[in-house]
This record gives structure tokens, C-alpha cells and sequence, in this order.
């Protein structure tokens, strides 16, 4: 081959080579950016794109301002929390009674005297169900409405003594094991009306003894 040819042989291939790159190019441009004929729907697209981006960003700065923004007093609140009220509770071994009652007693019996109260009197009522039991603001006091024919007897019984003293036993909480549990009852102006108040303080043994029967309050099964 003479100069001549071999210097048109290159220039043939530097041209077809220059024409690749050229064409590559334009692919790759037209990829990132299509014609101008097809270009409505990606400009739509891209539109809608944007605006949901926008969106998206904008919620996100109101996350971050409400976020930001002061923090709620930690103080409680000094209202009560509402009473729970059951009517229709359900508890195991009910062949037991929920409580019993011994008296009532002019003088309140001391923590001694209770064995020897329990072993010598007579149950004076033995309460199997109630029409209303709530459970106070504390969590843990309980107040018993009795069921008519056990509050007719209860009313005749502090009629008795209307400043007297009850001695209240409730059965052990696993009943096979464990020992009973024990309060000393004032007789208050609830009781002629058919209620019972086992608040925390003065009877709160029993208290938990019938939240602990009834799966309420701590012992709840379900949150």
C-alpha cells in the first residue's frame, strides 16, 4: 500500500470512529432528554413528581415544627380520675361467699380478739353476689351495692348498733392456700342503704382481696 492510501485508510477510520462517539452521544442525551415531539407525558410526569415530592417535604417541615415546638406540662391533673362500675362481673368459685360478715360488736375488736371473735360468733351475713361494685378514684377502694335481699338484712343488723363495729372476712385469694383476709367495718350511713365501702386505708386487705377476686383494677386480665 502507498502513502497515499494508507493516510486515507486512517482518515476513513478516525471519521467512522468520530461518528460512533457522536452517535453515542446523541443516545445518551436523548435518554436524559427526549425529543421535543414526545415530551408532554414525561413533562406531566415529571410534573406530578414534583408536586408530590413538595407535598411530602412540606408535611414533613409541619412534623418537624410541631416537634420542636414546646413540650406539654408534665403536671398532673388535679382532677379525679372516674369511678369504675361493674354490674355483671364474673369470678371463680362462687360456691364461696365474697365476704362474710361477724356482728355487729359495740366496741371495735382489737387485732388480738379477732381469732377468738371469728371462732366464737356466727357468721351474721354471708354475701354471694352484688347489684353494683366500683372501684374509687384511687385504684383500689371498693364500694359494694348488695343485692336486696342481703341489704334488707344488713339494714335490720345495724339497726342494732348504728355506731357499732363489723369484723369482715373474705376467703384466702387461691383458696387452697394462704390465710383469709380480715378488716374491722365501722358501721357508716352507707350501710342502712344497702353499700359497702372497703376503702384502702381502713379495710384494705379485703379491698384487695375483691379486686384480686374480680380482675379488676391491678389484676385486670385485659389493658
Amino acid at each position: 500500500m502507498s502513502d497515499i492510501e494508507g493516510k486515507a485508510a486512517r482518515e476513513a477510520t478516525t471519521e467512522r470512529g468520530s461518528e460512533g462517539v457522536s452517535i453515542m452521544r446523541d443516545e445518551r442525551s436523548a435518554t436524559l432528554a427526549p425529543a421535543s415531539g414526545g415530551s408532554a407525558p414525561s413533562r406531566k410526569m415529571t410534573s406530578r413528581i414534583v408536586t408530590v415530592i413538595g407535598c411530602a417535604t412540606a408535611i414533613a417541615l409541619i412534623a418537624i415544627r410541631a416537634g420542636a415546638a414546646e413540650p406539654r406540662s408534665a403536671k398532673v391533673s388535679s382532677e379525679p380520675k372516674r369511678l369504675h362500675r361493674w354490674t355483671d362481673l364474673s369470678w371463680d368459685h362462687t360456691d364461696f361467699p365474697l365476704f362474710s360478715l361477724h356482728g355487729p360488736f359495740d366496741r371495735r375488736p382489737d387485732s388480738s380478739s379477732i381469732p377468738k371473735v371469728l371462732r366464737e360468733t356466727k357468721d351474721a351475713l354471708n354475701v354471694y353476689g352484688f347489684r353494683e361494685v366500683v372501684l374509687a378514684d384511687d385504684e383500689k377502694s371498693i364500694t359494694m351495692t348488695l343485692k336486696e335481699e342481703d341489704a334488707k338484712m344488713l339494714k335490720i343488723l345495724t339497726s342494732k348498733s348504728t355506731h357499732g363495729w363489723f369484723v369482715a372476712i373474705a376467703p384466702p385469694k387461691h383458696f387452697s392456700a394462704g390465710a383469709p383476709s380480715v378488716a374491722v367495718l365501722a358501721i357508716g350511713p352507707a350501710m342502712p342503704e344497702g353499700r359497702i365501702v372497703f376503702s384502702q386505708q381502713e379495710a384494705g386487705a379485703i379491698a384487695q382481696n375483691l379486686r384480686y377476686r374480680f380482675r379488676i383494677a391491678e389484676f385486670r386480665l385485659e389493658p
